[in-house]
């Protein structure tokens, strides 16, 4: 269910010829953060609607809160330490799935076209160290993070 869930909501599980270099996950995410320090009169119209995404003071941690359907998703993308990684919870009516995320690559540096590629665990209700389960690789869209 968990497997499932995931795949649906973040991104179905894409097969990808080869990995973007190293830096393009650091120039996607300097990409968003610019995409969303711009003032109100230089921002697209897009990223204007945009709600439920922060930047926190330090830049060091993307935050996003999203209704997705009828489930809540609360979702952090932190660049300390490395690797990267995103955490978060998603909330249904059945309950709460956590889920841990580290960054393996990107597609490419454009938040608006490609995306990260993650290894996932997930799980629900109260977890411990030893409780996640592995979900495998998926592919985050960068756009996620921009509205």
């Amino acid at each position: 269910m968990i497997r499932f869930l995931f795949a649906l909501l973040l991104c179905a599980m894409w097969a990808h010829a080869a990995l973007a270099a190293d830096g393009d996950v650091a120039r996607m995410r300097a990409a968003i953060v610019a995409a969303h320090s711009q003032s109100p009169l230089e921002k697209p119209a897009a990223a204007l609607d945009a709600k439920g995404i922060a930047i926190t003071p330090d830049q060091h941690r993307l935050l996003v809160n999203k209704l997705l359907g009828s489930e809540r998703w609360v979702i952090t993308w932190d660049d300390l330490p490395s690797p990267e990684d995103i955490t978060g919870n998603v909330v249904t009516d059945t309950g709460v799935t956590f889920v841990y995320c580290q960054i393996t690559g990107s597609t490419g540096p454009d938040p608006s076209t490609d995306s990260l590629i993650v290894e996932c665990s997930a799980g629900d209700g109260y977890v411990n160290p030893t409780d996640w389960q592995a979900l495998g690789e998926f592919m985050i869209p960068g756009s996620f993070f921009l509205a």
